[in-house]
């Protein structure tokens, strides 16, 4: 199963191993993806199922974290060597609907400033000094590569989060991307570092 990025990433040579199915893709909207996905397999009588488990997962997590972090902030970087990504709010990229609305966490201001109505922005060094977030999740893009070297700048050992302890690295592949199991992945990476 594929979406639009058969095209983009040449995959029709899938043909040869199976069966290849179009698949729409809704972005932020997984429980969509979901669905259309269940329909191919005929598994429609278990979406509700799995989407109930997730939603019970993320109110109790939710409650832990209130307690736990309470108005404490928290930011979403995605380090490269081009670069650095701020991930945004407003339910929109793969962490906003998970971490804001799902868990309720606390975005800081530059990302609702920065990130509003868009799903990450490129973070320049000017902005990332002004990042003060409690928290900040971090992960390295692996297709880009590279990016470890801004953990060794004085900008980067400056921010509050870096040190008070508070960045957490996180898998590439669990973070940048949507759906139940790697939404699921970062509820139980947050809870790991925050509950």
């Amino acid at each position: 199963m594929l979406d639009d990025g058969v095209q983009r990433w040449h995959l029709e040579e899938c043909r040869q191993v199976a069966p290849l199915f179009k698949h729409p893709f809704h972005q932020e909207n997984w429980r969509a993806t979901l669905r259309s996905a269940a329909v191919i397999f005929g598994l429609t009588g278990r979406v509700q199922e799995v989407i109930g488990q997730y939603e019970q997962k993320a109110r109790d997590a939710r409650l832990l974290l209130n307690r736990s972090a309470g108005t404490q902030t928290v930011a979403v970087l995605r380090i490269y060597s081009g670069g650095i990504m701020l991930y945004g709010c407003e339910g929109l990229g793969y962490t906003g609907e998970v971490l804001h609305r799902d868990l309720g966490l606390q975005p800081h201001h530059l990302v609702r400033q920065l990130c509003r109505g868009r799903k990450q922005v490129n973070l320049s060094g000017e902005a990332l000094a002004q990042l003060t977030a409690d928290h900040l999740f971090i992960t390295f893009d692996r297709q880009m590569g590279g990016g470890r070297e801004l953990l060794e700048t004085p900008l980067w050992r400056k921010l509050p989060a870096v040190r008070s302890g508070c960045v957490y690295e996180m898998d590439f592949m669990a973070w940048m991307n949507y759906g139940v199991m790697s939404h699921q992945r970062k509820i139980a990476d947050v809870l790991q570092v925050l509950a």
